[in-house]
């Protein structure tokens, strides 16, 4: 294994301990170093998926919004999101127009640099705030 794909799967490993030890069911599949969660939401189940890519030297986290649109809202919904997204302190609101979904992306790089746990965990919670805090003006941009 190449020093990347090592310092991946370390990372990988304490990404699901992480989930492991805050009581969060998780599936993981180790050939491709993808994790994937549902925490609960006030307004709704959260799921959370968890990328590790060795190549890239990047973990994301990608979580979706559950609400759809069509091309005829991705107008005012694009602008809702540049809106948003200047709010945000870390990740981004992101709209893929060919699937009609919506979703969260935080990502964090392992270049140089050693992720400690606490990561993990923010990356988490930091996700989950945002789904809880701009969820209704989301779903009221598409209406």
């Amino acid at each position: 294994m190449i020093l990347t794909e090592t310092k991946a799967w370390k990372n990988y490993k304490l990404l699901c301990s992480v989930l492991k030890r805050n009581n969060i069911v998780y599936q993981r599949n180790d050939r491709t170093m993808n994790v994937r969660c549902t925490v609960a939401g006030r307004d709704f189940e959260q799921q959370h998926f968890f990328t590790v890519d060795p190549n890239k030297m990047l973990i994301t986290l990608f979580s979706p919004v559950p609400v759809s649109f069509s091309m005829k809202e991705c107008g005012s919904l694009c602008s809702e999101l540049c809106r948003i997204n200047c709010q945000i302190k870390d990740g981004c609101f992101c709209a893929d127009t060919a699937e009609g979904i919506i979703y969260f992306r935080s990502t964090i790089s392992f270049y140089g640099s050693e992720i400690g746990a606490e990561h993990f965990g923010y990356m988490l919670s930091n996700a989950a705030d945002v789904l809880e805090e701009y969820y209704n003006a989301i779903a009221q941009a598409i209406r």
